[in-house]
């Protein structure tokens, strides 16, 4: 299973709204993980916590924020930044830039429950956007595995077409 860190400023707002949407929606097929540059404290996810729990009936009240340095960024297959000073620190981390989205939304910090709202809508939409490009990825490699393998059935192979041309 592909696995997808999610990083923010404090890891209380957006990477833990998507960490938790991403698990509720595609962890059946991705696993996903959140950390900020700047970890604020528990208490401050409290927004994030509540829209989880009360828009999509995901209970995050165990969530711990923590910082990126302290995470083995190596073991994701991406790593999704939803700010450009995220990015900075996951580049100087050595992440390569061929692992690294940026997603560039707002922070609700601050805010009231319907920015909070707004954003996890947005984030979302982005998660579902990802889970549909990799099953068109997947589709795409299958379904060509089978149309040449299809091909070289039903008209030989390429040495044996020309020999009964030539």
């Amino acid at each position: 299973m592909p696995r997808v860190l999610f990083v923010c400023a404090g890891n209380t707002c957006r990477s833990v709204l998507a960490e938790y949407l991403g698990r509720r929606f595609h962890g059946d097929a991705w696993t996903f993980e959140s950390a900020g540059i700047a970890p604020g404290r528990s208490a401050d996810a409290s927004n994030a916590v509540h829209v989880l729990a009360h828009t999509f009936g995901v209970d995050a009240s165990a969530h711990q924020p923590r910082d990126v340095r302290q995470v083995d960024v190596n073991r994701f297959d991406f790593v999704v930044v939803i700010e450009k000073d995220a990015a900075a620190v996951v580049r100087a981390l050595g992440v390569p830039e061929s692992k690294i989205q940026l997603w560039p939304i707002p922070d609700p910090w601050g805010g009231d429950l319907t920015e909070y709202e707004t954003v996890a809508l947005e984030l979302r939409k982005r998660l579902a956007r990802l889970a549909v490009r990799r099953a068109t990825r997947q589709l795409r490699r299958s379904t060509g595995e089978r149309s040449r393998h299809s091909m070289c059935s039903l008209h030989g192979s390429r040495q044996e077409r020309n020999s009964r041309h030539g």
